[in-house]
């Protein structure tokens, strides 16, 4: 009898795919630094969990378009929360926002631009 994957061994496995085809895109958008954080970080995935990520990025959009921008480019194909924030906001937010620090505490910088 073969081998099959619970249901939530084939979400992790399904997320962690479309993080690594998003992760593709991040040079293409511009993106400085992101962050994953919730469940798929936290290795507690379970069959309705998603993709969590803050992106840090310049930008001149308002943060309601930077988000509709970014879903247009990543294109997900699971759920996706994502929050688009500046370097100075992001500098901002993890001195004030508990939020903020959490998920930058438990989560995983998954990409960095490389300085130039």
């Amino acid at each position: 009898m073969p081998f099959k994957l619970g249901p939530d061994e084939e979400r992790r496995r399904l997320l962690e795919r479309e993080v690594r085809r998003m992760t593709a895109l991040f040079p293409r958008m511009g993106v400085k630094k992101a962050i994953l954080f919730g469940s798929l970080a936290r290795g507690d995935v379970i069959e309705t969990s998603d993709i969590d990520l803050i992106l840090v990025m310049e930008t001149p959009r308002r943060f309601l378009d930077r988000l509709d921008e970014a879903f247009r480019v990543l294109r997900p194909k699971t759920g996706l929360d994502v929050l688009v924030y500046t370097p100075d906001e992001f500098e901002e937010l993890l001195e004030t926002r508990p939020f903020v620090q959490k998920a930058v505490r438990e989560g995983k910088v998954i990409y960095e631009a490389r300085s130039s």
